[in-house]
């Protein structure tokens, strides 16, 4: 107010950021450093300012002491080179390949330049401040270097006086080898002591251009004293032309046979579970999976971590990684006191598992029980080595495959859930199961958990798993095996282990090792393929007849009534089953949850057809297996099979009311022989026995080959036949039929005897010490025991005679000398041996067996079978030589 605005009285502001966003493109660092082993450098290039538009830059190299082509892969200052940031990319790298030479160099340097940066704006781009990076080539994996290739050697001791073994050990170049490298190698005493158990060695090895490794032989020597085992090192440096690498030392040990039963391990084994058997170093670390089977990795496996170093210790003392006894050891979790209990040998093996194998299977621990196993390796003679015990492992609490609040967070809870049973009738023409009732169960799965399923009640679990007389009422159950269970009934809960099941796949069945039958048990492998790990849940299928379930598995008929007006009959039974869900108890035993239902069976049938029970005209079928064929003593062909009727009833030889019939073998018709058949053994029950047969045929031939026929007499009985023996069987006579079993067998060759002679050797020496020598053992060749010279006056004879060693038969024959002749020739003849004429060519020559007059003197100084000792006198000596 007062006042008034003079011009100019506005003011136009204008903000310019053409300098300030225009995008830059720069290094990250100013240098780095990169091995010749990496193969390639990716150099870091950031882009500043404004990122919406696209902006590009040329990445070039420029050689400093590294050369192009030689040392890294060129880029060119081009187009070909521009490295594009697209709108919104911030980093991008310049690659560059790097040249690996094999030769050892000093640190080589290259420069990468950033030029001509472009945008898509019309602003334009820059370079950041950072434009240019020196990149320094090293080649430390070149570097020539020297070390041993083993970290330890043993070798027995040798057992003969004057014997000598050698240990040879390898000193080994890598890194850059086309230069010359050497380094002296020396002895180092340690219990072993040199000039006593070993020759001391000190020497420079050279490496020059191109070779790779030298050995270096060590000299063992007899010692009489019985010691225990004895060790020496052998120790590298100072090197000339390489640099020491990690086993710059290594031990020798010596080991002594006197105590060579002393056999241990190279290292103590060391506990993972399954799942990680294929990564034991990285499995060691983590706690096993409750929910998971554990190994027991020995040093001498080759998945142990340390098996480069161990496996050719194992190798040098005889231990046969499949001959270790292997034990496990379990205790209780640690108290909150940090006090833990101590380990209890598991011991309790059941139907499905065992505790004495490599792999201990998951039922017998659960979270955070404290395991160990103890490996015990087997000399070759038998007996048995040193025990070793691994570190103990404590089994994880959040890691388990099927968790379940059964655990939770305390190990000694125990809680489970309901189980699922399904029932299902099948029809007279199912193929697999006619006229049975399918009951299907279904257990949900918790880690550690092992499920039992019977319809009699379950008590006495210890014994129960271990003892099979416990097991016997428990004939509907999958804790009875098929051989248990095959004079009673011919299905049940669990499969039979004695046939190739074929193994489970896809989702749930393919964890590590689930189902390798060299680790694990074939009986294990029975029960785990009722088991899906992915949805956790057991699964045990069974097929029984009506009269199984109520005259075998404890079911009893509750309802059995004829329907007014209908013609049918109303049948109800009811059968109860039992599952307990079995766990480990502290600190070895067994716990259980137990369920019970009950499982009832209606149906109606026709009382016409069905006259009592279940019966029904179904299709008449078996099957036939070939067990075994041969020729018998006599040449006969004799052919063993087993047959399994597919209906109530079973095969005869013969039925009363089908005159004329037989069952027999049809051979083809080309061979012209008949076959006899007869009846071995027939299960003792009519629901689908099996039964055993042998057809022998009443001529001999050559060759058996062709197609066989075998033709069956089937025979029904009722559903209400109870099993009876005897020559006339209560059932109806059917067609025979008919299975057809193509066979190519010939007689067996015999071998032509085999004839040859055995060679004796006579030998003389004038050295006892050779005398007494074992040519089977010494390392000697023929010419050594020959003594060619001349025996002096008053020297001692030694002469024996033998097997040639190459034809020693040791106790199949024995070899004893009858006489002994002395002669020698006259006016310079030599007596010779050679009745064939074949050595000397000079005809037949007898030596000192046959009088000759060329012979001056001949004695029979010796006619004994057994030669105790011979003493000859001075003076004859002198007056024959």
């Amino acid at each position: 107010m007062g006042s008034t605005l003079a011009e100019p009285y506005i003011a136009t502001v204008v903000v310019s950021d053409k300098t300030l966003d225009v995008p830059k493109m720069g290094f990250v660092q100013e240098s780095y450093v990169v091995d010749e082993s990496n193969k390639t450098l990716n150099a870091t290039i950031m882009r500043t300012g404004d990122l919406s538009y696209q902006s590009s830059v040329i990445c070039f190299t420029r050689q400093k002491t590294a050369q192009v082509m030689m040392d890294y892969g060129e880029r060119v200052r081009g187009e070909s080179s521009r490295i594009v940031f697209l709108p919104g990319e911030r980093i991008k790298n310049c690659t560059v390949e790097i040249v690996k030479d094999g030769e050892f160099e000093e640190e080589e340097k290259f420069l990468l330049r950033l030029t001509l940066p472009e945008s898509s704006d019309d602003f334009g781009a820059g370079l950041g401040a950072i434009n240019k990076t020196v990149v320094t080539i090293t080649n430390h994996n070149d570097v020539p270097t020297l070390e041993f290739e083993e970290l330890a050697y043993s070798i027995n001791e040798p057992s003969v006086v004057d014997q000598i073994a050698t240990v040879t050990v390898k000193v080994k170049r890598s890194g850059d080898v086309n230069h010359t490298s050497s380094v002296r190698v020396s002895t180092r005493d340690g219990s072993a002591q040199s000039g006593l158990d070993y020759n001391p060695k000190s020497l420079v090895v050279r490496f020059p251009p191109g070779l790779r490794e030298v050995e270096f032989p060590v000299d063992i020597l007899y010692n009489s004293d019985i010691e225990w085992h004895e060790s020496f090192t052998i120790q590298l440096g100072p090197p000339d032309g390489a640099v020491l690498g990690p086993i710059k030392v290594t031990s020798i040990t010596i080991l002594d046979d006197e105590v060579s039963g002393s056999l241990i391990l190279p290292a103590p084994p060391m506990v993972v579970s399954l799942l990680h058997y294929d990564d034991a170093e990285q499995g060691i670390k983590i706690n096993p999976s409750p929910g998971y089977p554990l190994v027991c990795v020995s040093p001498c496996d080759h998945r142990h971590p340390a098996y480069h170093t161990t496996h050719s210790l194992c190798q040098e003392s005889g231990i046969n990684q499949s001959t270790i006894i292997y034990n496990w050891e379990v205790a209780m979790p640690t108290d909150h006191h940090g006090v833990r209990p101590p380990f209890v040998r598991v011991a309790d093996n059941t139907l499905f598992t065992s505790t004495d194998r490599m792999v201990l299977d998951s039922i017998y621990f659960r979270p955070k029980f404290n395991l160990r196993c103890v490996a015990q390796p087997v000399h070759n003679n038998g007996n048995l080595g040193v025990p070793l015990k691994s570190k103990p492992v404590t089994i994880g609490l959040d890691n388990g495959i099927c968790k379940s609040p059964v655990f939770g967070p305390n190990p000694y809870g125990y809680q489970a859930q309901s189980f699922l049973a399904n029932l299902e009738y099948l029809q007279p023409d199912d193929i697999d199961h006619p006229n049975t009732i399918h009951i299907s169960v279904e257990i949900p799965h918790s880690d550690g958990m092992l499920p039992l399923i019977s319809t009699f009640p379950l008590h006495n679990l210890r014994f129960l798993l271990a003892d099979p007389v416990y097991r016997q009422q428990h004939v509907c159950s999958n804790i009875i095996t098929e051989i248990e269970r095959a004079p009673l009934i011919a299905d049940g809960f669990l499969g039979d282990q004695n046939e190739d099941h074929p193994q489970p796949f896809g989702a749930g069945y393919d964890f590590p090792f689930q189902f390798d039958d060299t680790l694990r048990e074939k009986k294990t492998l029975n029960l785990y393929r009722h088991l899906n790990l992915k949805s956790c849940t057991w699964k045990f299928d069974a097929w029984y007849h009506m009269t199984d379930l109520v005259d075998i598995c404890g079911g009893r008929v509750i309802s059995d009534f004829e329907v007014k007006d209908t013609g049918k009959t109303h049948l109800t039974a009811r059968v109860p089953l039992f599952v307990s869900y079995l766990y480990a108890t502290a600190p070895v035993g067994w716990g259980s949850l137990e369920h019970r239902t009950e499982m009832d069976f209606s149906f109606y049938y026709d009382a016409i057809l069905w006259h009592s029970g279940l019966e029904t005209e179904g299709h008449l079928g078996g099957k036939l297996q070939i067990l075994r064929i041969q020729i018998g003593e006599d040449g006969k062909l004799v052919i063993d099979f087993k047959t399994k009727a597919k209906y109530r009833g079973l095969f005869v030889l013969r039925h009363q009311t089908l005159k004329g019939f037989e069952s027999y073998v049809a051979p083809p018709d080309d061979l012209g022989v008949s076959f006899d058949l007869e009846l071995l053994w027939s299960q003792a029950t009519f629901d689908s026995p099996y039964q055993l047969w042998r057809a022998t045929s009443n001529y001999n031939l050559k060759d058996y080959t062709g197609l066989y026929e075998i033709n069956l007499i089937p025979c029904k009985v009722k559903s209400s036949q109870k099993y009876v023996t005897g020559d006339v069987i209560p059932c109806t006579g059917e067609q025979p039929q008919r299975f057809e079993v193509p066979i190519a067998f010939q007689q067996t060759n015999r071998p032509v005897p085999v004839v040859y002679s055995l060679n004796t050797d006579f030998q003389l020496a004038n050295n006892r010490k050779m005398f007494l020598l074992d040519p089977k053992t010494d390392m000697m060749e023929a010419e050594d025991w020959e003594f060619n010279g001349s025996f002096l006056p008053g020297e001692k004879i030694y002469g024996r005679v033998l097997w040639n060693p190459d034809q020693d038969l040791k106790s199949a024959y024995n070899l004893g000398i009858q006489k002994v002749y002395l002669c020698t020739g006259a006016d310079g003849y030599i007596p010779t041996y050679d009745p064939d004429g074949e050595i000397y060519n000079n005809g037949p020559q007898f030596g000192c067996l046959q009088p000759n007059k060329k012979l001056k003197h001949r004695f029979l100084i010796l006619a004994s079978i057994l030669i105790q000792s011979i003493r000859i006198e001075h003076g004859f000596i002198k007056q024959v030589a």
